[in-house]
């Protein structure tokens, strides 16, 4: 029977076989190892797998290796700080939701609620898999805080783009705290050019032209401005491919050319 294969084969075989060896990956019994360190064992249908934290460049390739064979074969996927010692793993996620909270709670705008969900759920499977009974009724009970902070995440990733993407309008607008609405955009004369918040420009005289078109409604839906589709107004907002705009606000900008 073979029993050395690709680095690529190698993390298959693991869930089929009981030992062979690749390159520099190589699997016996239930433990898969990068070079000689073991980073994942499975048993009863599960992987845990340890932290991808410090490791080399070859070992994170060998990781995603294995974490690809898995998927293929629908395994419980756990991520643990130790294979052996329950109470330090249990230490580890409580600790590690509550840096991710923190973290989150500091980020000016990127939030990890997805690595937080990704701990959080490792968390639950894991005491499932210890069978740690009184420790899950505790996780459960603590369920509701842990899902009240991943809200809060949220909130605070939502609420922080929200204002950078206000202060960017601003600046771009020249004004100082007018309260702006984020899901349209804005333009502004820029020289001999119309530019948008986006960052599309066109001569000044191409928009106004076009403008006195729409006004004289010579613009009919589907038609096609400055290399946009016309998709018409509604509720005081011209979509032109893309870019929603108020026409209150194009008609400041656009009369003062």
């Amino acid at each position: 029977m073979k029993t050395t294969f690709s680095n690529k084969e190698i993390a298959h075989y693991w869930l089929k076989q009981k030992s062979g060896d690749g390159r520099n990956i190589s699997f016996y019994g239930d433990k898969f190892y990068s070079y000689n360190t073991v980073i994942a064992k499975h048993e009863d249908g599960r992987i845990l797998y340890l932290e991808p934290s410090g490791w080399s460049a070859t070992t994170q390739r060998h990781f995603s290796q294995l974490l690809s064979a898995i998927d293929h074969h629908r395994y419980t996927v756990i991520v643990v700080s130790s294979f052996d010692d329950v109470k330090k793993n249990i230490d580890w996620f409580e600790k590690r939701l509550e840096a991710i909270y923190n973290k989150g709670m500091r980020a000016r705008t990127q939030v990890p609620y997805r690595e937080y969900n990704h701990i959080m759920d490792s968390y639950e499977k894991y005491l499932i898999y210890v069978e740690k009974t009184r420790d899950l009724k505790k996780f459960w009970a603590w369920q509701g805080e842990i899902l009240t902070r991943y809200d809060e995440m949220v909130d605070v990733s939502f609420s922080k783009k929200e204002e950078a993407k206000m202060k960017q309008l601003n600046k771009f607008l020249g004004t100082d705290g007018i309260h702006y609405d984020t899901n349209l955009q804005y333009i502004r004369i820029k020289a001999d050019k119309i530019e948008t918040s986006d960052g599309v420009e066109i001569s000044a005289t191409e928009a106004k032209e076009y403008w006195q078109r729409y006004k004289q409604r010579f613009i009919q839906r589907g038609d096609n401005i400055a290399g946009f589709c016309f998709y018409g107004v509604r509720d005081g907002i011209m979509t032109i491919g893309c870019h929603k705009m108020s026409v209150e606000h194009l008609e400041q900008v656009l009369e003062q050319i």
